[in-house]
């Protein structure tokens, strides 16, 4: 009863202050709805053509000869390079199976295959009737694919053009064969996105709002009035916790909401990526707590809390790379929980597995903060 009346109160004063109710709910929503639709296209067909980079993979089946070669090497050399200022890198490869890989892994814009029957060109000179060996080119359904496909099957007209002015009897000299190829891991802003923006509410409300109110309870003397009631410092913070976890799981609500509108990924919603983020939840609290046991005045509390906040977030992954920050800061990454969470949480989206350190650091935390501030608990609590 103490604890029910208790976590009242506080839930109707913080639903009444107007900035909790901003940060905590409006702005993570604001943010996601307005960077979803600034960045939403990337990776989708939305890049200007001119600042694209096209590399071409080629590979014959067989060592072409003759007239077959000349064709073939004037076909390529017809894409351009890139060291000479055209618009192609041409990248030789040595298996099929390695272009095909190259341009799931979005290292290729197109992948042109020439067949086995390339010398068939070589009998197309005296018997119109041969079939045009058909060369075959892999892409992807993005822009920068798209383009090198268009350009490569402009240089081939091009090249059939000038075989059929020098040999009128032949209609075809090479066929294309265009083969869509889906990258293995289709980029989606909005997959991206979403659980960085589940992470920074919690950690809007673990590592900024927790240790600022408790410690302004603190240093204020609310508590200290609050405990010469019959609610002892254990049924208080079991209400602060409480009373955190349900604008936690309210705000999640809300970004859930807003993500099943704009159409996250349906994995965003499975009971495995629930309970990660819950156990990420149960993390970012013990950490908000363990500011609280190392910085207790509340003017100390707010410069902490502040730079916690801007660093796990932007070192966190959640809105860029950080595997290649600078080694001055990267140790910050390797020990920051959130860059575990951030990748866990995406790798779940994207289908893979859950590594050892995505759950070994976050737990890691968890232990070491609830050893800590459990052996300064009176000390925090009857701060005078």
């Amino acid at each position: 009863m103490k604890i029910k009346s208790l976590l009242s109160i506080f839930l109707k004063e913080d639903f009444r202050n107007f900035i909790v109710i901003f940060w905590t709910f409006v702005f993570p929503l604001i943010f996601f709805l307005f960077f979803t639709s600034l960045f939403g296209n990337i990776g989708n067909g939305s890049e200007n053509s001119s600042d694209m980079e096209f590399r071409a993979g080629i590979y014959f089946e067989k060592p072409p000869t003759g007239l077959a070669k000349e064709i073939s090497q004037g076909l390529v050399t017809g894409l351009g390079d890139k060291n000479s200022g055209g618009p192609f890198e041409n990248i030789y490869v040595s298996s099929f199976d390695e272009g095909i890989q190259l341009i799931k892994d979005k290292k290729l814009e197109i992948f042109i295959v020439f067949p086995e029957n390339l010398d068939m060109l070589n009998l197309k000179v005296v018997l119109s009737s041969v079939p045009a060996p058909v060369v075959k080119s892999y892409y992807r359904s993005d822009s920068g694919s798209d383009f090198a496909r268009k350009i490569f099957k402009s240089v081939l007209d091009s090249v059939n053009v000038e075989f059929y002015k020098r040999i009128s009897s032949a209609e075809y000299t090479l066929e294309v064969q265009e083969l869509n190829k889906k990258a293995s891991d289709t980029f989606s802003y909005k997959d991206y996105l979403f659980p960085s923006v589940l992470l920074m509410s919690i950690l809007t409300v673990s590592i900024f709002n927790t240790p600022l109110s408790l410690a302004y309870s603190i240093e204020k003397g609310i508590t200290k009035k609050i405990f010469t009631t019959p609610i002892r410092s254990g049924h208080f913070l079991t209400v602060v916790i409480l009373e955190r976890l349900i604008r936690v799981v309210l705000s999640m609500f809300l970004i859930y909401s807003e993500g099943k509108l704009m159409g996250v990924s349906p994995k965003a919603f499975s009971a495995k990526y629930i309970a990660y983020l819950f156990m990420n939840v149960i993390t970012l609290i013990s950490v908000g707590l363990l500011m609280l046991s190392v910085f207790r005045k509340l003017s100390a509390v707010n410069v902490a809390a502040n730079i916690l906040y801007q660093l796990m977030m932007f070192l966190g992954g959640l809105f860029f790379d950080v595997s290649h920050t600078p080694m001055i800061i990267r140790w910050f990454v390797y020990i920051n929980p959130v860059s575990y969470m951030a990748q866990g949480l995406r790798n779940i989206i994207n289908g893979m597995p859950l590594g050892f350190l995505n759950y070994f650091v976050p737990l890691l935390w968890i232990g070491a903060c609830i050893i800590i501030f459990s052996l300064n608990f009176k000390k925090v609590m009857n701060y005078e």
